[in-house]
């Protein structure tokens, strides 16, 4: 019966997928790396 806790904590879950997942390849990485290079962030975000 369920309790209302998971058996794993979110952090420990997300770790576990990061550590079964596949290196991303040189062109994803270049792909990433172009999408963040071509992202603009404000830089005066006041209201």
């Amino acid at each position: 019966m369920w309790e209302g806790k998971a058996a794993v904590s979110l952090d420990d879950w997300i770790a576990e997928e990061l550590e079964r997942a596949p290196e991303p390849t040189p062109e994803q990485l270049g792909s990433l790396k172009a999408i963040f290079d071509s992202a603009s962030i404000p830089q005066d975000v006041s209201p």
